[in-house]
């Protein structure tokens, strides 16, 4: 008989921080961890909440990257996928192979005027 595992991730990122990396490296920063379709929600609503976007999604997925090095996995930016449906809420889709790893992982985005904070929470056998 398997065991349910359950894993918590979370990351707190500065918004600041991320308006400095989108000065500096632009497109690049932005084509090295997201794709296009997650930078979508986004677009469109002013640079301040593009920024805050942007944190979103980078805490996002780290807090995911979290859950994975708790099994001592690592997995690349890009097999994490932060999208969000009609309503906002934000959901996870990882690439194959990641995508067996778990049976669900569930996502939480808050932020204040500063800051960003992600909580990922996932559940699988072991």
């Amino acid at each position: 008989m398997n065991e349910l595992s359950v894993l918590v991730g979370i990351d707190l990122v500065e918004i600041e921080e991320i308006r400095h990396a989108l000065l500096k490296f632009g497109e690049r920063f932005l084509n090295r961890i997201f794709e296009q379709e997650e930078l979508d929600f986004y677009l469109g609503k002013g640079e301040k909440r593009f920024q805050e976007g942007v944190a979103a999604l980078f805490a996002s997925k780290e807090a995911v990257k979290k859950l994975f090095l708790q099994r001592e996995e690592q997995i690349g930016w890009r097999a994490i996928r932060v999208l969000h449906t009609s309503s906002g809420k934000p959901v996870v889709r990882l690439c194959s192979p990641f995508d067996e790893r778990f049976q669900h992982v569930s996502l939480s985005i808050s932020h204040s005027r500063s800051t960003v904070v992600a909580v990922a929470v996932a559940w699988g056998e072991v």
